[in-house]
């Protein structure tokens, strides 16, 4: 399947598992709206798992040369999405 077909079918399974009752609790923070969703972060993370990139940098940079148009004015830096995909890793 190609990749950017897989980010969409990622995105669309997380964000359905993401409103579920008991989801939605565990991803309501105090503060600011991020401005990378909960759900977009979950889906990049699960698409690295598929890509096989292990190399944080390399695949941020993957992420903003092949995907970054899906992303408008949201895509974060490298360090931020990396702290935010820790945050949410029980959820993956």
């Amino acid at each position: 399947m190609e990749r950017k077909l897989l980010l969409i079918f990622i995105y669309c399974m997380v964000d359905d598992f993401c409103r579920q009752p008991q989801i939605l609790p565990q991803l309501r923070r105090p503060g600011p709206k991020p401005k990378l969703p909960d759900e977009a972060v979950l889906s990049l993370a699960l698409l690295q798992e598929f890509t096989g990139v292990t190399d944080e940098d390399d695949y941020w940079r993957y992420v903003r040369r092949q995907f970054g148009s899906y992303f408008p004015r949201q895509l974060v830096d490298r360090s931020q999405y990396h702290r935010r995909k820790k945050d949410l890793s029980p959820l993956a």
